[in-house]
């Protein structure tokens, strides 16, 4: 009896693995989570918000970092893909942190900050590739304030 129990437990938890942790070979589950896309005349990027690391404002251009992939920049302004973020990921837009006037943050994958350096190291899960980004002293004192959970004005 306890062995069927087990074979139970083993087949649920595989199923939940392969269907409910963000597979995106698995394009039905893929379709589940809340997305994130960025659309002109000439192509279409599709995210989940667990896959963006940051994005990097470059005048009409903006840089997005993400995860196990190449950085890859698009035309649209910083503040058009802010608004995208708040209107399509819901509760998830909630784990993103604009910096200043040049950047956005998933504060997911905050990893280092040093504000003497006025320096923010991104790291991908697992350690793998990271980015560091030069930011304000200020910037960095709201961020690290908001993440211990200060109030700051």
């Amino acid at each position: 009896m306890l062995v069927q129990w087990l074979m139970i437990f083993v087949i649920v938890f595989i199923f939940y693995e392969y269907f409910c942790t963000g597979n995106p070979n698995n394009s039905y589950l893929y379709h589940m989570k809340p997305q994130l896309i960025i659309s002109n005349t000439a192509e279409l990027i599709r995210l989940r918000s667990e896959d963006i690391i940051s994005i990097e404002a470059d005048g009409n251009y903006s840089t997005l970092y993400v995860v196990g992939t190449e950085k890859r920049v698009v035309l649209f302004q910083l503040g058009q893909l802010e608004r995208m973020i708040s209107e399509q990921l819901g509760e998830e837009a909630l784990a993103f942190v604009r910096i200043g006037r040049s950047l956005i943050i998933n504060r997911n994958y905050i990893y280092y900050i040093n504000l003497n350096r006025q320096i923010l190291i991104m790291r991908e899960p697992g350690g793998h590739r990271h980015e560091t980004l030069k930011v304000s002293h200020e910037s960095l004192k709201k961020l690290k304030d908001l993440i211990e959970g200060k109030e700051y004005k």
